[in-house]
């Protein structure tokens, strides 16, 4: 894809390429995978496996290409690059692209430049004007006053219109604040049980996670003592993970009279 990517830059920067790994050190590690090829194409996105769900074709085939257009609406999984033999109308068909059978995947996005129209020609990278003297012309020029070339986070988006300037990653987890503000940045839902842990690495992301407190109402009582009594006693049919984690309450992975007296202590305040 280095290829591809290089031949695009120089022929039009409007497209852009993002490469995801999964299974990393199967052999190569993100890094090493990095280190191949020309140095930034492409960029590289680790993922577990969710980009993938997303846009993998009918085959699940590895790889798999998924090309969007400038509206962000997936219009083609060709498979392989240059000679399409996908013909599951998931993957694409004459509707969604013309040429869809054995074409090139360079051809379906000549395509998509072309309806996209102006949004997607290339400036003038010699524009000789340059009105704010940043050292980029009027015509690529994409911070009228400011300087283009301020990028704190050195996200390759000038900080005139970077939305999280600050942050490297632009809001990761997509909650709309920004990762260096964010006090849970690979959380979208930022600690949705309020138990200060964070739900990327909570492994009851849905309990309060409150020491003593089995009914999961942020308070410790006598009701508390009498589920805990009846887990000991095995005298309650189902258990879920957040009463057997909250009745742990001393925390040695065992469930017994020993965390009845802890909470006992807690409702006395001692």
């Amino acid at each position: 894809m280095d290829a591809q990517e290089e031949y695009w830059h120089e022929t039009n920067p409007a497209v852009f390429f993002i490469t995801t790994l999964q299974d990393l050190n199967q052999p190569y590690s993100c890094e090493q995978w990095g280190n191949q090829g020309v140095q930034g194409f492409p960029l590289i996105v680790e993922d577990p496996g969710t980009i993938f769900s997303w846009l993998h074709d009918s085959w699940s085939a590895f790889p798999t290409y998924a090309i969007l257009d400038h509206t962000m609406t997936v219009r083609a999984k060709p498979w392989p690059y240059q000679n399409n033999g996908n013909s599951n109308s998931c993957d694409g068909n004459n509707n969604t692209i013309d040429g869809w059978n054995g074409g090139n995947a360079n051809d379906f996005i000549a395509q998509l430049i072309d309806e996209c129209g102006v949004m997607c020609e290339p400036c003038d990278q010699n524009d000789p004007i340059d009105d704010d003297g940043d050292g980029i012309g009027n015509d690529c020029d994409m911070c009228d006053g400011l300087d283009d070339t301020i990028d704190v986070d050195e996200d390759n988006i000038p900080d005139c219109i970077d939305e999280c300037p600050n942050d490297s990653d632009n809001d990761i987890d997509g909650d709309d604040i920004c990762g260096d503000i964010d006090i849970c940045p690979f959380d979208e839902d930022n600690d949705i049980d309020g138990d200060g842990i964070c739900g990327d690495v909570d492994l009851f992301p849905e309990c309060h996670n409150l020491p003593g407190d089995i009914d999961d109402n942020l308070f410790v009582n006598v009701q508390d003592i009498i589920i805990v009594t009846d887990i000991i006693l095995d005298n309650i049919d189902t258990t879920d993970g957040c009463q057997i984690k909250d009745s742990d309450v001393n925390q040695d992975r065992l469930v017994n009279i020993n965390d009845i007296i802890l909470m006992i202590t807690l409702i006395l305040g001692n």
